[in-house]
């Protein structure tokens, strides 16, 4: 049981951050919005911006043991579209996803090749309560 997502940050190269929360997947848009309006003084810094808008999204959780989890190159459970927020082109890429077991590690990212939607930072955040 859960409502599972997860929110992919671009790093350097082709390695990606992932976030993923057991119960995220119903307010994934508003998360993704606050964490940029939160973020928003460092968009040119992405490692900054990144934790800023993990910070963010986490929020109170940070000191708890369930509901949250950071993964490399794949990511968690999900039952959503998955959203990538790259700080360097300042866009969100929404992807039809799916995943495949890598064992206890986590999953393998498995997604479509191009992005279903694509918005700019002030797009995003300009449509995010409208998004379902």
């Amino acid at each position: 049981m859960g409502d599972r997502a997860n929110f992919g940050f671009k790093a350097d190269g082709n390695n990606v951050i992932n976030l993923y929360g057991h119960w995220a997947g119903a307010n994934r848009y508003q998360y993704v919005a606050q964490a940029l309006e939160a973020s928003r003084g460092r968009w040119q810094d992405n490692g900054y911006a990144t934790r800023i808008a993990i910070s963010t999204i986490v929020g109170p959780d940070w000191r708890g043991q369930l509901s949250w989890g950071l993964y490399v190159n794949s990511f968690g459970d999900n039952e959503y579209p998955y959203l990538l927020i790259n700080f360097d082109t300042q866009e969100v890429k929404e992807y039809e996803a799916s995943y495949a077991t890598t064992g206890s590690n986590g999953f393998k990212l498995v997604m479509m090749q191009e992005p279903s939607k694509v918005w700019t930072f002030e797009q995003f955040m300009q449509e995010a309560s409208l998004l379902v």
